[in-house]
């Protein structure tokens, strides 16, 4: 479901949504596999378009989550992160704080106006 949403409130649909243009936000049917999406610094998957799509190939079983940070480019949302990943950042930040080398691992696996304006603070 698309929402038109301006970011910083922090209301229910800036944490559960993935934002695809300045004000456009993809919003999961509560109960879908989407609304359920979690977080990981070692995602397996990302978003092209308007769909969660494999970055990698995913074992039976195992999670399908996304890398927050491609999710917003709202400079004020962070998340203390608990993944448990070996290389995880601790704290998840939108995606103007990833390190320039995780952009580069993710572009083809964001939304393109989430990628337009990357820059790394």
């Amino acid at each position: 479901m698309y929402l038109k949403h301006k970011l910083g409130c922090d209301c229910k649909i800036c944490r559960r949504s993935l934002q695809i243009d300045e004000e456009k936000y993809l919003y999961p049917k509560r109960f879908s596999f989407g609304y359920f999406l979690n977080h990981s610094c070692n995602p397996s998957c990302g978003i092209r378009g308007k769909k969660v799509v494999a970055m990698r190939d995913i074992k039976p079983g195992e999670e399908i989550t996304v890398d927050y940070a491609i999710t917003t480019l709202d400079k004020k949302w962070k998340m203390k992160c608990s993944c448990e990943e070996s290389r995880c950042r601790k704290v998840i930040r939108s995606v103007q704080f990833l390190p320039k080398k995780i952009f580069e691992k993710y572009k083809n696996f964001m939304p393109l106006y989430i990628k337009r304006n990357y820059k790394e603070v």
